[in-house]
């Protein structure tokens, strides 16, 4: 089997050699589903687009002749997301309120690599739809989404990917999401002769950006997990690093957010 060489990537040596033993097997591909999945024991999952959407694009050729691409995955696997499908977390994005994000990150992301106009021209209306559906799910207009899920443990699950605690309401992981979203989608729309799309997602991240510190920081200057639908924070475990790489839109919004 062809292994190709890994990506570039910056850090320290160990960070390196981790990578390079890793990236092959991180792209997860379901050929019958067409759809790269959350990790290789698992599926589909629409609220991990923008990540596989980021490895995807910096992936070197997937064959040694250099014919296949995870870029040409990602724009068949972007094509069945746009169009709906029944993947883990479709129809229950007022659940995980990364959903939209997610997917929306993705193809700003591939937009800005590939320049695929023929893409844009088939999927504009379904992005926007996409777009106007995460506005909605901010209901107090301060840029955060407010997931249908209180966080006070009422309902098994929650609504950040890691769907196991109870997270719900406004919730710290899917907010960053949201960001870097609105971030991207701000120079895809401007590519695409939007202004008025491009300046309605700068304002909102712009709004975003001054709430989350307010919303999720804590007494001790942690970072809270969420904030339950009464006002109350919970799982005050995450510490704020300003120069930290990982996860980049988290980083960027608490840094610029100071």
């Amino acid at each position: 089997m062809h292994r190709s060489p890994a990506p570039t990537v910056a850090g320290d040596e160990t960070s390196r050699r981790a990578f390079a033993t890793a990236y092959p097997t991180a792209l997860g591909y379901r050929p019958d589903w067409g759809l790269f999945t959350n990790n290789g024991a698992s599926c589909p999952v629409d609220f991990a687009a923008h990540g596989v959407a980021e490895l995807a694009l910096r992936a070197p050729p997937l064959s040694a002749d250099g014919s296949l691409s995870a870029t040409t995955l990602l724009r068949g696997a972007l094509d069945i997301l746009l169009r709906g499908g029944g993947w883990y977390g479709a129809g229950v994005e007022e659940r995980f309120v990364a959903a939209h994000p997610s997917v929306l990150w993705a193809c700003a992301a591939y937009l800005a690599r590939t320049r695929d106009r023929d893409f844009l021209a088939r999927h504009r209306g379904r992005m926007r739809a996409r777009m106007l559906a995460l506005f909605a799910l901010d209901h107090d207009g301060d840029g955060i989404a407010e997931s249908g899920y209180p966080g006070r443990g009422e309902a098994p699950g929650g609504s950040a990917w890691f769907d196991q605690l109870r997270a719900g309401h406004q919730d710290a992981f899917s907010t960053p999401i949201a960001y870097r979203a609105l971030d991207l989608l701000v120079g895809m729309w401007r590519w695409a002769g939007d202004e008025a799309a491009a300046e309605e997602c700068a304002e909102r991240a712009r709004r975003l950006r001054a709430a989350f510190l307010p919303t999720f920081r804590a007494p001790s200057g942690r970072i809270a997990g969420w904030r339950d639908a009464r006002g109350e924070l919970h799982d005050h475990g995450f510490i704020r690093r300003p120069r930290s790489r990982w996860p980049t839109a988290w980083s960027r919004a608490t840094r610029r957010a100071r």
